[in-house]
């Protein structure tokens, strides 16, 4: 067959599969430019893939199925790919978008949601037209997820008045997948059972139930051993449940219970 067009389809580089160079980011680019002189002289369009987190692009924010590079260390800059290359098609980000501005290196982005983090993305597919005079056009197609997702995060006071608003009906292939995520301000350890309860004629899945606690700012204090013994064990439990839950004291139950503890300890 006749060639149109070649492809640089390289995996995801670790590190040792580059030449030998200074560090991760110049070792790719050096393997970049180093494949690209073996195909250039032939005329046609070039085509690169990679794997990789370049110089200045966006991550999604709180999602951990996206493992961001630590320092910035194994950042590739934009300039690893040549001006002269059609188009370079990037993954390993999950979120659609230009690098520095290139109209032609791209990140295509996850077609479909891969977490709750990812759910209000625009997910879709790049579609690349080559001319024959080597200009490209680039259309982002979107489109909706097939499932929808959706999330709840509130006080666990309104978590169920939240809940009564989600779709009535059975549960199909179609129903959307629910995370629910309730702040509280002391352990509540039916909650799990309560919010099953209340979804059971919901047509939504439920994926998964969050307990958050306020978070106050961190007061570290380093005490002796000596200290440590003269501290009343209830002040201890307090400040615990405080800086666990953000409450001022523990719910009575809570506290005759401890108090039954203690008093067994101590005889």
């Amino acid at each position: 067959g006749k060639t149109e067009a070649y492809c640089l389809a390289v995996p995801y580089i670790r590190q040792g599969d580059y030449p030998e160079t200074e560090n991760y980011a110049h070792g790719v680019k050096k393997l970049y430019e180093t494949l690209y002189q073996e195909v250039k002289e032939a005329g046609k369009p070039v085509i690169a893939m990679g794997h990789l987190q370049a110089t200045g692009a966006e991550i999604s924010e709180n999602d951990s199925s996206e493992r961001t590079i630590i320092g910035g260390l194994e950042c590739v800059p934009p300039d690893a790919f040549a001006e002269s290359i059609a188009y370079t098609a990037l993954g390993h980000l999950h979120r659609t978008q230009r690098v520095s501005k290139r109209e032609n290196v791209r990140y295509s982005g996850t077609p479909i949601p891969m977490s709750f983090a990812e759910r209000n993305n625009k997910h879709g597919v790049i579609h690349v037209e080559i001319k024959e005079n080597g200009t490209t056009e680039i259309n982002h197609i979107t489109f909706d997820a097939p499932v929808k997702l959706i999330s709840i995060h509130k006080p666990v006071t309104e978590i169920f008045t939240e809940i009564e608003t989600l779709p009535d009906g059975e549960i199909t292939p179609a129903s959307p997948f629910l995370e629910i995520k309730a702040e509280i301000t002391e352990p509540e350890p039916t909650l799990k059972n309560q919010i099953e309860k209340a979804l059971k004629n919901k047509s939504v899945r439920l994926t998964r139930i969050k307990q958050l606690t306020l978070q106050k700012e961190k007061n570290t204090k380093t005490i002796t051993y000596e200290e440590f013994q003269t501290i009343n064990p209830m002040d201890m439990a307090l400040a615990v449940f405080k800086k666990r839950f953000g409450g001022e004291s523990i719910p009575a139950k809570m506290k005759d219970l401890l108090q039954s503890v203690i008093r067994e300890e101590d005889v």
